[in-house]
């Protein structure tokens, strides 16, 4: 039982530890690009995660064959071990590879983690929400058109200080847990 809850409570520190690192990296200052666009994009953290995920799915999913007493029980769990590494795993390297943010001090830019591409002014801007389980700031405009940003692209905290300054929307208010940044 000791040994149980120190696994467990060792797994905890790590899942925190790696949260705050990503925060951390989120609230970073960033510099624009050549062209005046700041381009803001997935840790390489998300990368590594999802590649190891994906091979523990595949370990997990050849286990029933490297056993003889594998019954039914054993076979559905597995299988659902596999979808979850796996899930999570390609939603993880999906997120790294097509997921950014681009704006500049009048347009924003987002690619989705499957890759569509939504655009927008800063004059468009109505509303704002955080969404604590998904790491989703949604920024909704007057066309009803929904940008939905992920709390641990680096150097986010430079996006939200514009943010603040072009908007109404304040992260405090919404429960971002990005500190704002001055671009300048």
């Amino acid at each position: 039982m000791n040994q149980d809850f120190l696994f467990y409570a060792l797994i905890g520190v790590i899942v925190a530890a790696t949260l705050g690192y990503l925060n951390k990296k989120a609230s970073t200052h960033t510099q624009p690009k050549q062209d005046g666009w700041y381009l803001l994009r997935m840790h390489r953290l998300y990368n590594f995660m999802g590649y190891l995920g994906i091979l523990l799915g595949i370990v997990v999913g050849i286990g029933p064959v490297l056993t003889d007493e594998a019954d039914l029980a054993m076979y559905i769990t597995i299988f659902l071990a596999f979808l979850i590494f796996m899930g999570l795993g390609i939603l993880s390297v999906l997120f790294y590879r097509n997921h950014y943010l681009r704006f500049n001090d009048t347009d924003i830019e987002v690619s989705n983690s499957y890759g569509k591409i939504t655009r927008t002014s800063w004059d468009n801007i109505i509303d704002g929400r955080f969404n604590i389980s998904s790491g989703l700031i949604t920024l909704t405009d007057s066309d009803g058109v929904k940008l939905k940003i992920h709390q641990h692209l680096t150097g986010l905290g430079g996006f939200v200080g514009l943010m603040e300054q072009k908007t109404k929307i304040k992260a405090k208010d919404i429960g971002l847990p990005v500190k704002a940044k001055n671009l300048s």
